[in-house]
């Protein structure tokens, strides 16, 4: 009786972690990639960032202000094109 319930134990534990796993892969697995802007208007909690490339980007935060130089790290989606990334994060770089 006490093995069954170490075997179901075990069975259970081993589900558990390949569920994490499964989960972290996914999680882990997006391509992230950085980039420099500037913030050109900050609308409320919306801020508008141009990069290098001249690509703008939008954003919610507060505590930004224009002409500010930023990082933005930002989520491809796993696709080649840039207008469906997202960015994840900004920060304020000067």
């Amino acid at each position: 009786m006490l093995s069954n319930i170490i075997r179901k134990a075990a069975i259970v534990l081993m589900t558990v972690i390949t569920i994490v796993s499964v989960l972290c892969i996914m999680g882990c697995s997006t391509q992230c990639y950085d980039k420099y802007a500037m913030i050109v208007d900050v609308n409320q909690s919306t801020v508008t960032a141009i990069d290098e490339d001249g690509q703008v980007w939008e954003f919610y935060g507060d505590g930004y202000r224009q002409n500010k130089r930023i990082m933005l790290k930002i989520d491809s989606n796993q696709t080649a094109t840039v207008t469906d990334d997202i960015v994840k994060n900004a920060e304020i770089i000067n």
